[in-house]
């Protein structure tokens, strides 16, 4: 990494951040790095991959302005570092007053206030590094110390250790009989037997074998989106025969009927405009089947 020669010891608030966002942007490497490497999924990776030219600038900015004191470096990282609070500070504003007018509760742990908080701490950093600026200056000359080689030496650790962790973890874009650790989180916990694919447009089907209690339990707990929960469907008993389609119809990779017919079980169907959610449970077989497409 070049860097500039460091004139004052770095703040040590400024110094705990830095290196938490070097790690974070080791762990975003090797997450887009094992996106690509799975089922070879392009779009997924080139939709995670536009942040790296982002992330690459904010974390060599920072990077430089605390161990480096330098004045460029410092203005750049307040400028992309105010930029994601008020873009987290948005996201937590704008999911909550979603989930308000849908007449849903705030999800405040997985969602609002994750976004809240790293929208304080960017406009923390802003603030202090604020103060700083006006006592930093531009000159500089290539260096490369100890420091930078333990930086690279734990890149290259998160490397090595995030991408097979986070190809083990991930889920496939399709999986037939797995469990429900190798399944997308969508599954309840005690589904066994797991057939899934989901296609490039996030258009998602999946069946797994079940209990009726816990099939009703999964689909009043919140399947699809946050408009299909809001409207509170109930679950209804099959009174004629219902069709849904099956994950094969997915993909060409995968062989099997597209589709079942249900004569009895029990059905939750929602739809609006060109989105659905549908569930049906095949008592028979304690059997469940579901297709979403809510996007």
């Amino acid at each position: 990494m070049l860097c500039t020669h460091a004139k004052q010891n770095p703040d040590l608030r400024l110094s705990i951040f830095t290196w938490i966002l070097l790690l974070a942007y080791f762990v975003l490497l090797a997450n887009i790095t094992a996106l690509l490497l799975i089922d070879g999924d392009v779009c997924a990776f080139a939709g995670v991959a536009i942040l790296i030219p982002f992330a690459t600038v904010l974390v060599v900015s920072q990077y430089r302005s605390t161990y480096f004191a330098h004045r460029k470096s410092t203005q750049t990282s307040i400028t992309l570092l105010s930029l994601i609070s008020c873009l987290f500070l948005i996201g937590s504003i704008s999911t909550s007053y979603q989930r308000i007018s849908l007449g849903l509760p705030v999800a405040w742990i997985s969602e609002a206030l994750p976004l809240l908080s790293v929208a304080i701490v960017a406009f923390s950093v802003v603030w202090i590094k604020t103060k700083r600026v006006d006592h930093l200056d531009n000159q500089s000359r290539i260096k490369f110390s100890s420091r930078e080689l333990i930086v690279c030496f734990i890149g290259l650790m998160v490397l090595a250790l995030g991408i097979p962790y986070f190809l083990n973890s991930m889920p496939r874009n399709f999986g037939e009989n797995v469990s429900v650790n190798q399944s997308p989180s969508i599954f309840p916990a005690q589904a066994t037997e797991i057939s899934y694919c989901r296609d490039n447009r996030g258009t998602f089907a999946g069946e797994f074998t079940i209990d009726e209690t816990g099939f009703r339990k999964w689909v009043n707990s919140g399947i699809g989106s946050l408009e299909s929960q809001a409207a509170k469907v109930p679950i209804e008993s099959i009174s004629k025969p219902v069709k849904i389609r099956r994950y094969p119809s997915l993909s060409e990779k995968l062989q099997g009927e597209e589709q079942i017919t249900l004569s009895e079980g029990l059905q939750y169907l929602w739809h609006f405009e060109d989105q659905n959610v549908q569930a049906v449970f095949d008592q028979t077989k304690d059997r469940a089947y579901c297709y979403i497409n809510s996007h």
